[in-house]
């Protein structure tokens, strides 16, 4: 029932569903509270958690995971019961997934690793939230799944839906939402951050609805004041008023073997304890941070150019694949183009009028001078001022 109401072809005049309310008995409901799995994921809820990419949001998500199979307890001093636990994931391989979760001595019989592509009777498919909404529910329900965890939401969401939109990304989430709430099951999704200034939520990748419809999101990032440190900090919760605390922990480089006898470094989570630091400073750090590369990587850019003019004036194509070639990024090199014309270093002149002449790049009278002169060594003089005594 709830793919087809979640499904946006469907004749809703046409459908043979009996669409009618029914009322619930308020004074007979036995209520529940809401209910943390550990630090701010809610059960029968949806959680996301965000940050840049390779911030550390799936290492510090298998470290849950594995310890939820064992029933430990979290540095938030919550615990539950040993829960069986779902991932579905496309950026990691199962291979990959799984020595990560060995790293805690998980409880493998717990763990249901779900890859994004699935093989039924020969034929190949991928799992899409929109479309195999009722398949999810039902192994949800089938194999007692406490927790399950996607990664990445936009991975898994089919060409009908567009999650820029904000209807198309409220109701995806809210399929997942619902299902959460029908089965009792902590849903966990992970989104990357995109580039830019503001609160840590408005950072989220794609329609503010995402967050919306979630009913808590915490972001991982690095502490601004220690590099070393990884910070998981609440940004949004429903149902807390101060929406919890913050928590500190550093990713250490442990040396694995995998089956085939190769060797290989994994980061393991070291859990360090509460630390102030809010999910805006994190933002706010990340965004400085960015900005500092970018520029960096732009005046890189501007000295490879000039180094390369000085040796020859070089066509627009010539010089943007010798760019590429030594690893500058196209965006970089054109906000570094513009910068030297700017300032009046580089001259752009196009080799004559006929079809197919191309753009030749050169110094500027005043670029060769200023190369000419740092090239020079500096001579020093002595000056004596003689004194008759």
């Amino acid at each position: 029932m709830m793919a087809e109401l979640h499904n946006k072809k469907a004749d809703v005049s046409t459908s043979k569903i009996e669409r009618s309310f029914v009322r619930v008995d308020t004074a007979a409901m036995v209520t529940q509270a809401p209910k943390y799995v550990c630090f701010g994921i809610l059960k029968r809820a949806l959680t996301i958690i965000e940050g840049i990419g390779g911030v550390g949001k799936s290492t510090l998500l298998y470290w849950i995971c594995a310890l939820l199979t064992l029933g430990m307890k979290f540095p938030d001093g919550t615990q539950s019961e040993p829960m069986n636990v779902a991932i579905i994931g496309i950026e990691d391989t199962p291979d990959m997934i799984t020595e990560k979760l060995r790293l805690y001595q998980v409880d493998h019989s717990r763990i249901y690793l779900l890859p994004s592509m699935q093989q039924n009777d020969g034929k190949p498919w991928r799992f899409l939230i929109d479309q195999d909404a009722e398949t999810l529910r039902q192994y949800i329900i089938e194999n007692k799944i406490g927790v399950l965890y996607i990664d990445a939401i936009v991975s898994h969401v089919g060409k009908g839906n567009d999650l820029f939109r904000g209807q198309d990304a409220r109701d995806v989430m809210s399929t997942l939402t619902e299902i959460a709430s029908e089965t009792g099951c902590a849903i966990i999704v992970t989104r990357h951050w995109k580039k830019g200034l503001g609160p840590a939520s408005e950072r989220g990748a794609n329609s503010v609805e995402i967050r919306n419809v979630a009913r808590g999101s915490m972001v991982v990032g690095l502490d601004p004041n220690n590099p070393d440190m990884h910070v998981l900090a609440p940004e949004k919760d429903n149902y807390r008023k101060r929406g919890g605390h913050s928590y500190g922990f550093r990713i250490e480089s442990c040396n694995v073997t995998f089956g085939d006898g190769t060797e290989f470094d994994l980061g393991r989570v070291v859990p360090m304890g509460m630390v102030n630091i809010t999910a805006d400073d994190l933002a706010l750090a990340e965004a400085k941070t960015s900005k500092q590369q970018s520029q960096s990587a732009i005046d890189n850019a501007q000295e490879a150019i000039l180094q390369a003019l000085r040796e020859e004036s070089l066509s627009a194509e010539d010089l943007l694949l010798q760019m590429k070639s030594t690893g500058h990024k196209e965006c970089n090199f054109e906000k570094a183009r513009n910068r030297l014309r700017k300032e009046g270093l580089i001259d752009l002149r196009r080799d004559g009028m006929r079809k197919g002449s191309k753009v030749i790049w050169s110094l500027t009278n005043q670029s060769q001078q200023s190369a000419q002169e740092a090239s020079q060594p500096t001579s020093l003089s002595t000056s004596y001022t003689h004194t008759n005594m």
